[in-house]
């Protein structure tokens, strides 16, 4: 729900750029160098153990994944079929890109409709009442 995610978003909104951590990839010609830089708060929450993390296995995007195209899937399997799903995408600034609800196994989000740069992105998939998947993806045209 809307209310977990802005949770998460004044929680992390002190957030510290780790200017010395390293990408794999450079960024391409034209992007921020700022824009492939981890963001700390959303690098240590993606270490946490989600107490709901049985609930859903994430299929698409893996985690630390170069995506590429014109749209980005989203896939997972889910044990348990109640309840509402909503998917967020921030990026590494914390500003989010896109939160909707969700209704099947999966999500298409096309790039140029919600302005997806080259970049590093976060995204959570919830419930109404809990964070049930947190990672990251690379965004390169």
């Amino acid at each position: 729900m809307r209310v977990i995610l802005y949770c998460l978003f004044t929680f992390f909104s002190f957030q510290v750029f780790d200017a010395s951590a390293g990408t794999k990839k450079q960024p391409s010609k034209g992007t921020k160098k700022t824009a492939f830089t981890p963001n700390r708060q959303w690098e240590l929450r993606l270490r946490e153990r989600l107490r709901s993390g049985q609930e859903v296995r994430m299929l698409a995007p893996v985690s630390e994944e170069n995506v590429t195209g014109s749209k980005v899937k989203f896939s997972w399997e889910r044990n348990q079929e109640k309840g509402k799903l909503f998917l967020g995408i921030l990026s590494n600034e914390n500003m989010e890109v896109f939160y909707r609800e969700v209704f099947d196994s999966q999500a298409l989000i096309d790039a140029k409709e919600n302005n997806l740069k080259p970049g590093l992105y976060y995204w959570v998939l919830e419930s109404e009442q809990d964070v049930l998947a947190v990672g990251k993806f690379y965004f390169r045209k």
